[in-house]
């Protein structure tokens, strides 16, 4: 038998989603599990360019001129509570002069161990969730009543504000600049010269972000506030000690406006496993509408094995066999 819905009922159960949707929108971005990123580069391959292909071939990455580590001494500010935290730290403006010093790449706890400083310490758990009751999850909420002697029954979520200045090249000018951070945790905003860039959770994977709109001649203000945890926080719940921070490192790169965004190398072996076909999937994003690229396979010691040109075109993967 059928039941009849009536159209006063249909109407609430079409606003019940997008009342929810609604809600989900007024939480920040690091307490809503329907954002993970926000204005994050598709995750790719790193390809940073050389000067000349003879250096790509014998140098490191980081020995690239198209290349600028941010590893170093940042300047670094702590709050047990996101209420608390110093709200416009990434204005140039503001004055950081009198806030710690820390590391990076590290984790905020270790650096307070080592410094003897008063932020959050170093925690180990196993079975439950530190910033909740196993019994009482009320997914995906971070900040939630908390029994009296859990570790943070008296600290909300901690969030650490991080600043530092960096000048560009000059060989940088005309060219894309981009921002990859290879491991943050939980949660991260980032902005450059007061603006906002975007956000990123995924702790254990790089976040990449475009700084070219953002970036002024001379002088560049970075800052980037970190979330102790987040909504992701309960995906990467784990038997493993709980650390935070800018812990992997962090750095920037350049590239020409035309440029091989992304690319998949792949090797089929033939049946008696013996020789292989190799292809090669390119993705070319920027300005010119199409691009000759010169493929070459070479051995340990440079000496090129096989070579091959293609003509590729904008905005999609072109194969080359």
């Amino acid at each position: 038998m059928r039941k009849k819905i009536s159209f006063s009922t249909l109407i609430v159960l079409i606003l019940i989603p997008l009342l929810t949707n609604a809600q989900k929108a007024e939480q920040p971005e690091w307490n809503n599990e329907l954002i993970s990123g926000v204005n994050k580069e598709e995750a790719c391959q790193i390809a940073i360019p050389f000067a000349d292909e003879q250096q790509a071939v014998t140098s490191e990455i980081e020995e690239s001129p198209y290349y600028m580590t941010l590893n170093g001494t940042w300047k670094f500010h702590w709050v047990a509570d996101p209420e608390d935290r110093p709200k416009d730290f990434y204005q140039p403006g503001y004055d950081v002069s009198r806030w710690d010093n820390i590391k990076v790449p590290a984790t905020w706890q270790i650096e307070a161990v080592r410094n003897n400083k008063n932020w959050d310490k170093p925690l180990y758990c196993n079975t439950i969730y530190p910033f909740s009751e196993r019994r009482h999850v009320e997914w995906p909420n971070v900040i939630q009543p908390r029994p009296a002697d859990y570790t943070f029954a008296t600290m909300p979520n901690p969030v650490g504000s991080y600043r530092r200045n960096f000048t560009l090249p000059e060989s940088w000018k005309g060219r894309d600049v981009f921002i990859r951070f290879n491991g943050v945790e939980a949660g991260f905003y980032i902005w450059v010269n007061g603006k906002k860039v975007g956000y990123s959770e995924d702790s254990y994977l790089p976040a990449e972000f475009n700084l070219t709109p953002y970036l002024q001649p001379g002088k560049n203000v970075l800052a980037v506030e970190v979330y102790r945890f987040t909504d992701g926080s309960y995906l990467e719940c784990q038997d493993f000690w709980r650390f935070s921070g800018i812990f992997r490192d962090a750095f920037l790169w350049s590239a020409p406006q035309t440029q091989i965004r992304d690319f998949f190398f792949r090797t089929d072996l033939d049946k008696d496993y013996k020789n292989a076909t190799v292809s090669l999937d390119i993705e070319v994003t920027g300005k010119k509408s199409n691009s000759d690229i010169q493929v070459k396979i070479t051995d340990l010691d440079g000496k090129e094995i096989a070579t091959q040109s293609i003509r590729a075109k904008m905005g999609g993967e072109q194969p080359a066999t």
